[in-house]
This record gives C-alpha cells, structure tokens and sequence, in this order.
C-alpha cells in the first residue's frame, strides 16, 4: 500500500490540532472571524478512521489493540482532567485567598448538582456527550471536551467495523447509507427532544447536543476508513474523483468541509511526502504525534494565560500559542517517556 503514512499526514494532524486552539483564541485576539476553524475537529476525525483502520491492519491481537488506544489517550486525557479541575476547584472556592469559603469548596462536590460530584466520572469514561444534561457547559463540553466521547465510541466500533467493512466496495455503499440518513438522524434528536421533554429538554443546547453527539459523528470517521481501503484496493482515484463529483453536484452544500478535508488527506497520501530531510520529518513527526496532547491541553494555556493577563489583545493570543505548544508537547513527552519505562520496567519484571 503506498504511502499509508508518512510525514504529510503529521503534518495535517498538527493542523487540525492548530486549527481548534485558534478556533478557542481568535476572540482574545478580536479576530474570531478569520480564526473560526472549529471544522478541524471533523479533519481529526477523519484522520482517526484512517489511521485506526492502519493500526488494526498491523495489530496481532485485540489485547494489543487497546494496550495502544489506551496508551495513547487515557494519559494524557486523565491528567488533564485531574489538573484542569484542581486548578478549577482552587479559583471556585477562593482556597489560597482571604475569600476562601468552606461552604463553596463543599459545593463543588455535591450530588447532584456539584461540578465534581461523582457524576464528574462520566468524563473519565468519555460519556459525557451520550446523553443530555441540565448545563451543555458542565456536563457535555467542559473545557471542550464533547469530542472525547467520540473517539471513545469509536475505538470500541473500530473493531465490529473492521470485521463487517472488508472491502472498498462494501464500505463505500455502507458510508453513503450513512451519509444519506445522517442529517436526517439529527432532525431526528430535535423531534425527540419535543416529544419527550421531560427527558430531552433539561439540555440547554439541544441543537449542539443534536449534531455533536458520538452517533451523528460517526460519518467523519467512516470517511478515514472507506480512504484506507481505497488506498489498500488502489482504487483511491475513484474514491477521490467520487467525492469531488459529489461535492460540485451538491454545490458545495452537503457535507462540504467533511469531503474537502477527505480529498486533502487523499491527495496528500498520493503525493511524496512534502519533507526529505531528517531533522525535519522528526520534527514533523513529532509535532504529529503530539497533536493530540495539543488538541487535549490547549485549554489549559488559555486559562493560565488569561489569568496573568487578564485584558483580550493580539499579544495575549500569541502568549497563549507560545505556552499551549510548550506544555502540550512537554505533557506529550514526559508522558510518552513514562510510558516506555514503565512499558521497559514491566518487561523486566
């Protein structure tokens, strides 16, 4: 299969990393116009479906399969819950200031209503976003996290796909049964949402919680997957050329940034990788593989950040890039070092 990963694919995962920071921070800057690229997480999405399906291709076992996802996200996502609700919990009560209240530092762990309540496990399981909740804020997308129970949802189905998709064809008719009942699958959230209020209209947002939910983000995945078994088949320029059609037939209105970003990832699998040098594709590579961590921390460097400089302006915007790049690829590294020493310490063992 040629070119099934190369540095032009890290290149476009730090991207999508880049492109939600820039989404979260163009406000701060008062650019927001030019840096809404809240789209990049379907680009995220994509690259997830195509690269799952890459790494089940090379997966001996299914205990290696989740040792790898496992690996790869619960560090970096626990961590940063655990941090991100202890510095939450400390400003809230007012801990180390002369406005510090017993009562409020109680209140944050109250059933059920307490931001960290036992119901703050939903977001170490990744199930925040399966169900409404009375605060879209707290309970579905605290520090932005809605996707999280997508990729959960997906590295469980990753694997009946893989068994059930075994060939372009099969996956191609399957993801456009799936693009054809996605839209409507969303309607379909709304009109239950009216039906039944006394269960759907606790959640504040339900036209987000309708489209961002993990079944109506299932697509995006699919579209990774069918681009993989093109490419495995090499039958990746009737893939490319199918999504092209579609998009001019449907005048760029249907699914638009989902089949854009598809045949970018495409063309950049067919293209030699943009990037020779050594030093360089190990910084790619690096930067690609850390995009997660980006993706996951950023939130973190604008809290920080705003602390310290409390006033919007371009400057505090290049500030919050500067530390979100610093401390997500410093997390990323410290935690893929643990994670090889303790990988080595247990071999040993």
């Amino acid at each position: 299969m040629r070119y099934s990963r190369n540095t032009n694919l890290d290149i476009l995962r730090f991207i999508a990393a880049f492109g939600v920071l820039m989404t979260h921070i163009g406000g701060i800057g008062g650019i927001e116009k030019y840096t809404n690229l809240s789209s990049c997480v379907k680009l995220f999405f994509i690259l997830s479906g195509y690269l799952i399906f890459c790494s089940l291709e090379h997966t001996k076992s299914l205990k290696e399969y989740f040792q790898k996802r496992i690996a790869s996200i619960l560090p970096l996502y626990w961590s940063f819950l655990i941090i991100a609700a202890l510095i939450d919990i400390t400003a809230n009560s007012g801990l180390f200031t002369a406005d510090f209240s017993i009562n409020t530092l109680k209140e944050q762990f109250l059933w059920p209503s307490g931001r960290y309540s036992p119901k703050f496990l939903t977001y170490f399981l990744g199930l925040q976003m399966f169900l409404p909740s009375s605060d879209w804020a707290v309970w579905n997308n605290r520090w932005n996290l809605w996707s999280i129970s997508s990729f959960f949802f997906f590295y469980i189905i990753a694997l009946l796909l893989y068994k059930l998709l075994k060939s372009f064809k099969i996956s191609f008719l399957f993801l456009l049964g799936v693009l054809l009942i996605t839209r409507d699958f969303n309607v379909l959230f709304l009109k239950l949402g009216e039906k039944f209020p006394e269960f759907f209209t606790v959640e504040t947002h339900m036209e987000w919680y309708a489209s961002m939910n993990p079944y109506s983000e299932m697509y995006c995945f699919l579209l990774g997957i069918v681009l993989y078994l093109a490419f495995k088949e090499q039958k990746e320029f009737h893939y490319l050329f199918f999504l092209t059609v579609l998009l001019i037939y449907k005048d760029f209105s249907w699914f638009t940034h989902e089949l854009g970003f598809t045949l970018l990832i495409g063309i950049m699998l067919i293209s030699k990788p943009l990037f020779f040098h050594n030093t360089i594709t190990s910084i790619i590579s690096f930067l690609g593989k850390g995009s997660f961590a980006l993706y996951l921390w950023h939130p973190f460097a604008i809290s920080l950040v705003s602390i310290m400089f409390p006033y919007n302006s371009l400057f505090k915007m290049l500030i919050i890039i500067i530390t979100a790049l610093f401390i997500s690829y410093t997390v990323y590294y410290l935690t893929t070092k643990a994670l090889k020493n303790f990988s080595s310490l247990s071999y040993k063992i």
